[in-house]
């Protein structure tokens, strides 16, 4: 998870204040609770989570500025195996409560937290014009 929280962190450096990005991060399958907003063009899949992540996103931005609009599904077959960029452009609506869920700071912000309570879902990391955050387990931590 350091190695991703780097690169998180890198790719937060190189985005503009007013842009929001949500990456989420699984293990197996697609998890529940999301679906696709289909965009085309649509940017290739496949790619790995890597410290050249900025210019897989910044090539998939410009073909289509849309892709990051919702969430960017990023998934492993089992925990042994390499992140890969699965799809682009997903809508979160997963239906988990916390106990004690932090104040409403926006549908994105709270997205993430819902989903990281989801079973499969690793991590989610939101960069927003208030930095980048992890959110795990339905806790959020400033980068």
């Amino acid at each position: 998870m350091e190695r991703i929280d780097y690169t998180v962190k890198l790719l937060a450096a190189n985005v503009s204040a007013q842009s929001t990005i949500i990456l989420c991060f699984y293990t197996g399958s697609l998890p529940r609770d999301c679906a696709p907003m289909p965009r085309d063009p649509a940017p290739a899949v496949g790619a790995s989570f890597d410290e050249r992540f900025a210019e897989v996103l910044a090539d998939a931005t410009q073909l289509n500025p849309a892709v990051h609009d919702g969430a960017i599904m990023i998934g492993r077959t089992n925990p042994d195996s390499p992140y890969m960029i699965s799809n682009w452009s997903f809508r979160l609506f997963a239906k988990s409560q916390t106990l004690s869920i932090e104040t409403n700071r926006g549908s994105a912000f709270n997205s993430c937290i819902a989903m990281s309570l989801v079973d499969g879902v690793d991590v989610l990391y939101l960069i927003s014009r208030v930095g980048a955050e992890k959110c795990v387990r339905g806790k959020s931590v400033l980068l």
